[in-house]
Formats: structure tokens, sequence, C-alpha cells
């Protein structure tokens, strides 16, 4: 079913669901599942960090324990560290932690690297300060190819 219960007058599905798994979000077709398609492009706002020099320990551990994995748990997983640097920030000043304070040190943060490949410092508006794009390529049997920068 769609998102939000949305459907056509005649009770189908809006077009574009079945390709994006059934859902929408929206009136947008939302992803449910990996897009296989060979050769279709895909633009991602995280990196696969197999290919992050630095990262490679870490990757290794990933692919042993918990077999493949995409681009979402490496974002994740940077997010999920600036808010608890932000909270031990906190913390070490002798305050308790509070939705306000919190996002006030996050604001704050400096990462000279990160699991990302790259620094985690946020303008004012809160975007993230050198924030790239990645171009991945799907190839035979849905793996994720990196098209190289020009």
């Amino acid at each position: 079913m769609a998102g939000g219960g949305q459907r056509a007058a005649d009770g189908r599905e809006p077009q574009g669901a079945e390709q994006a798994g059934g859902r929408l979000r929206h009136g947008r077709p939302v992803l449910t599942r990996p897009v296989q398609d060979p050769g279709l492009v895909r633009v991602l706002v995280r990196p696969d960090i197999t290919g992050v020099p630095g990262d490679e320990a870490i990757a290794k551990v990933a692919k042993e324990k918990f077999g493949s994995f995409g681009t979402f748990g490496p974002g994740t997983y940077a997010a999920t560290h600036v808010v608890n640097e932000a909270i031990a920030a906190v913390c070490k000043a002798g305050e308790q932690p509070s939705r306000k304070n919190v996002l006030e040190q996050i604001k704050k943060t400096n990462l000279s690297e990160s699991i990302l490949g790259q620094p985690i410092k946020f303008d004012q508006k809160g975007d993230l300060i050198g924030a790239k794009f990645f171009l991945f390529k799907v190839g035979q049997g849905g793996k994720y190819e990196l098209v190289p920068s020009s």
C-alpha cells in the first residue's frame, strides 16, 4: 500500500509505486529495497567506506560480523558519534544534557577525521562543510561501483 494510504481513485497504486517497492511518501516513490538494475546510476551523500583510506580495519570487521553492508550504516555511525561527543561535552561542563545544550554542542563539532573519510564541521546553517556527493553505478549482481570524479 502507498505511504499515507494514498491510492488512485480506482484503488490502484499510483504510477511509480511498484518501482519504488510499493510505497509513496508525499506522493513520491520511496525506495524500500536496494536498487539492483545493472547500469543504473545512484547519487548518495555517503561514501562506500571500503574505499576510504584508514577505514580498512573497521570495514573488514563489519564484513566479518555482518556480511555485506551499504552506505547507510557508516553515515549513521558518524552522526551518532557527533551526538555522543556533544553529550559528553555537555556533561564535562557539569551540565545536565538537554535538547538545547546538546544541539549547541553539535553546532560546535569540529572533527578532523571521521569514518566517512572527511572532517565533520558545520556552517552557520548547520550544513556539513565540504559535503560531498557520490555517484555509484549498479553493476552485475547489484554491486555498487563508485563512479570516479573527474
